[in-house]
C-alpha cells in the first residue's frame, strides 16, 4: 500500500521543514523575482544542512515543486510546502475532493456496477463497433428489465461491501481523527445527515468548458512556470472566441457524462431509499444546448459513415437476408423495366 512515508522518500518530516525554512531564510529581502528564477539565484552552500549535499537539497526541493501550485513567488510557493509536507498526498492541481489520503477505503461498488463490470465484456462481444455511451445504456437497461431473483445475487454483493467499507472507514477515522473531521464537512466518505458512511452518491458532472480545461491542465501542469489562475483566465478567453465546431467536442462530452449521471443517479435511489438526489441543473447552457441539437442534423456523407458502421456490427446470418432480398428486388425490377419497355413498342406499332 502506498503509504505517507512514500511520498517523503526517505526524507524525515522535520527535514523537509529544515529545508524549507532554510530556503526562506535565504531569500533576500522584497523579493520580485518568479520562484524558478529565485531557486537558481538561491546560496545552496548556506541552506544545505546535516549530511545532506547541495545537489540533493536541489533535488529534494525539486520532486517537492512538483506537487504544488504556481505562484509569483519563491515565498508564496514555501507557504504552500509547508502544507504539502503536512499532507503529501495532496495534490494542488486537483480539487479539494480527489486529494484522497493514500490509506483511506476505496468506496463500494453499487449493485448496478457490479451488474455493469460482470457483463460488460459479454456485452461487448455481443456488439461490436458500439460506442461505450451505447453499451453503457444498452447494460443498463438489461439490469433495469433484471428480475427481482437475479438482482438479488448483485444486491447481496454490493451490501455486503458496503458493510466492509463502513468499518474500513471507521477504522480510518479512528487513525486519523483529521481527516474524519475535515471529510465529515462534505460528502466525500464521512457521515451523512441519516449517519450513513460513504453514501455520497453518483459525482456531478462538468461542463464542457470546465471539462476542456481539466483537460488542458493536465497537458500544461508540469510546464516550467506554471500559474493554474493565469493559465486558467487564458483557457476562458480562448473558449470565448472558439468556434462552435471546436467547441462541439467538449459540448458532447459533457451531454454524454450528463446523461450517465441523471441514469445513475436513477439506479443508486433504488438502491439506497434513504439518499436524497441533489438539486441538478444542466450542465449545458442555452448557446450549447441550441449547437448540440444543430448537429444532429447530419449530412448525407455522415449519414453513410454511420449506416457502413452499423452495417459492420450485423451478423453473417442477417446480411444474407439482406443480400437475398436486395437480388429480389433487382429481379422485380427488371421485369418491371422489360414489360414497360415491350408495352411501349407495341403502342408504337
Amino acid at each position: 500500500m502506498y503509504t505517507v512515508s512514500d511520498c517523503f522518500e526517505g526524507w524525515s518530516k522535520s527535514d523537509l521543514f529544515e529545508l524549507v525554512d532554510g530556503m526562506l531564510r535565504a531569500i533576500p529581502k522584497n523579493d520580485t523575482l518568479k520562484y524558478n528564477s529565485r531557486v537558481e539565484k538561491l546560496n545552496w552552500d548556506q541552506i544545505k544542512f546535516g549530511e545532506y549535499t547541495v545537489n540533493e537539497c536541489k533535488e529534494k526541493w525539486k520532486a517537492i515543486e512538483k506537487r504544488l501550485r504556481g505562484y509569483r513567488i519563491l515565498e508564496e510557493l514555501l507557504s504552500d510546502a509547508k502544507q504539502w509536507i503536512e499532507k503529501p498526498w495532496t495534490d494542488f492541481y486537483r480539487s479539494g475532493k480527489k486529494n484522497r489520503h493514500p490509506e483511506m477505503p476505496k468506496r463500494p461498488l453499487t449493485s448496478y456496477m457490479l451488474f455493469y463490470l460482470d457483463k460488460k465484456e459479454k456485452f461487448a462481444k455481443k456488439h461490436p463497433g458500439l460506442e461505450m455511451t451505447s453499451l453503457s445504456k444498452l447494460i443498463a437497461e438489461r439490469y433495469k428489465h433484471l428480475s427481482q431473483a437475479k438482482k438479488e445475487k448483485y444486491n447481496a454483493l454490493a451490501a455486503n461491501m458496503r458493510e466492509e467499507y463502513k468499518e474500513k472507514m471507521q477504522r480510518f477515522f479512528q487513525d486519523h481523527p483529521i481527516e474524519a473531521t475535515r471529510l465529515g464537512k462534505n460528502n466525500g466518505g464521512g457521515s451523512d445527515k441519516k449517519g450513513n458512511v460513504g453514501t455520497p452518491g453518483p459525482v456531478k458532472p462538468l461542463s464542457p468548458f470546465k471539462l476542456f480545461v481539466e483537460n488542458k491542465v493536465k497537458l500544461h501542469k508540469s510546464d516550467p512556470g506554471f500559474s493554474l489562475v493565469e493559465f486558467t483566465t487564458e483557457c476562458k478567453n480562448k473558449w470565448k472566441t472558439m468556434g462552435k465546431k471546436k467547441k462541439m467536442p467538449w459540448i458532447k462530452w459533457a451531454h454524454e457524462r450528463e446523461t450517465k449521471y441523471l441514469e445513475e443517479v436513477k439506479l443508486y435511489k433504488s438502491e439506497n431509499p434513504n439518499f436524497e438526489v441533489p438539486p441538478f441543473r444542466s450542465v449545458l447552457s442555452k448557446e450549447e444546448k441550441t449547437i448540440l441539437e444543430r448537429s444532429m442534423f447530419v449530412t448525407p456523407k455522415e449519414r453513410m459513415q454511420e449506416i457502413a458502421k452499423l452495417w459492420k456490427s450485423v451478423p453473417k446470418v442477417e446480411k444474407d437476408m439482406y443480400t437475398e432480398e436486395v437480388k429480389r428486388v433487382i429481379v422485380n425490377l427488371e421485369l418491371l423495366n422489360y414489360i414497360i419497355i415491350r408495352k411501349i413498342s407495341w403502342e408504337y406499332q
